[in-house]
């Protein structure tokens, strides 16, 4: 289901009520459109064994951490299945000193990377580990829309007041965190009633689809440049000039290198992989001679017959965890996406950003915005190309360049 497909469906399920306004729960509920739920007491069971374990995990972390007076909670992203951890999207906000002074929250998915997490990270407490033990009687009612919408509004209530719990017994009086609009009104919901300052920071793009960032809004909101300041208003006029503060603790410049001429393909979460493959072919048919990249997510398991292919193709796969290092390394001039940051990210770097639009994946806000080059069809690239390389498609670049980050 295409993300305008589930937020028509939102929108009929705000005005027969089965939402409500007040929830802190509409990200969740949103993305819950497109998931198929397995509802059986064996799995209901691991579930709750899960959160049992987190439960354990918070309590001896509870145990370490109870003779430190640390006043700030920092909520951030780890990265699973490596020894560098810290996310490049909040590393700015993690020195080595800041770690070891503050309280460290942190949302896994992987139990292994957990159990590293709790040995290698100071002050660590387990976000999983708020959550609510669901009964399978509650399990079985997600069949029924209304019920579903309920469920997610009860378990985001349960982890605010958990959390709640822990903070006072803490005495918090600062939280920071990446700006996860997944639980954004959720943490919102717990520090607000608490009177704690909240200071948030961008990690991607804004858009109409990320309703956490709705409602309730930071004290301070740092996000990258100008560009991105006017979109966060727009989304949420609660938020005011003084809330927003500017600085791109993210990203460098790169220098452009005459002989780059290389493409890569963006693998992104919500494009099934039956498409990246048709996308992959056309490429391949399309531009026989040229050398082409892909960037796989390194949050997701791919099936063994997919990289296979790639292999067969000879698509070059990049490992790199930042799009900087993908196109300084790789002499990357042209990147193809649907909907990524990385978009956006491209111009800053002399790459340009070419959005495929042939299906109800892309963001229409970048074309709205014109920060992006349109490509209708993979057979039409090369022509695309030859537009892109002269003067006018290069000044083009620039322009958007310059709105976007200056």
């Amino acid at each position: 289901m295409s993300n305008y497909s589930k937020l028509k469906k939102y929108h009929y399920l705000l005005k027969k009520g089965y939402i409500k306004t007040n929830y802190i729960s509409h990200q969740n509920i949103f993305e819950s459109f497109d998931k198929v739920f397995r509802i059986s007491r064996i799995t209901n069971f691991k579930q709750n064994f899960y959160i049992f374990l987190y439960k354990l995990f918070n309590y001896i972390c509870g145990l370490k951490i109870r003779n430190n007076k640390l006043s700030t909670i920092h909520y951030w992203i780890p990265l699973s299945n490596s020894k560098n951890v810290i996310d490049h999207r909040s590393k700015y906000f993690l020195s080595t000193k800041l770690i070891k002074n503050q309280i460290n929250l942190v949302r896994t998915n992987s139990l292994f990377s957990s159990l590293y997490l709790l040995f290698s990270v100071p002050n660590i407490i387990f976000l999983n580990g708020f959550q609510k033990i669901n009964s399978f009687h509650e399990i079985k009612m997600l069949n029924n829309l209304k019920n579903k919408c309920l469920f997610y509004e009860k378990n985001e209530r349960a982890i605010s007041k958990n959390l709640q719990k822990f903070l006072v017994k803490k005495n918090i009086k600062k939280l920071i965190c990446i700006d996860d609009y997944r639980l954004i009104q959720t943490l919102l919901d717990a520090s607000i009633q608490l009177k704690i300052r909240t200071v948030a920071y961008q990690h991607g793009r804004f858009h109409e689809f990320q309703l956490g960032l709705k409602g309730k809004t930071f004290d301070e909101y740092v996000v990258w440049s100008k560009f991105f300041k006017k979109k966060i208003i727009k989304i949420n006029r609660n938020y005011n000039q003084k809330k927003i503060k500017i600085l791109n603790f993210r990203f460098k410049k790169l220098k452009s290198k005459e002989n780059a001429d290389n493409l890569l393909y963006l693998c992104e979460q919500k494009i099934p992989i039956n498409q990246i493959i048709k996308d992959i072919k056309l490429i391949c048919k399309h531009i026989p001679n040229k050398k082409v990249f892909i960037r796989l997510r390194s949050t997701l398991n791919y099936p063994e017959n997919f990289i296979n292919f790639l292999n067969s193709k000879k698509i070059v796969i990049l490992k790199e965890n930042s799009f900087y290092d993908v196109v300084n390394k790789n002499n990357i001039k042209y990147l193809i996406a649907y909907y990524s940051t990385a978009l956006l990210e491209a111009s800053l770097y002399n790459v340009f950003p070419i959005m495929l639009t042939n299906n109800n994946f892309y963001l229409k806000d970048y074309l709205k915005e014109k920060t992006v080059f349109e490509l209708q069809q993979l057979g039409r690239f090369k022509i695309l190309k030859n537009q892109l390389n002269t003067k006018k498609g290069k000044n083009k670049l620039e322009k958007i360049k310059r709105k976007i980050w200056y």
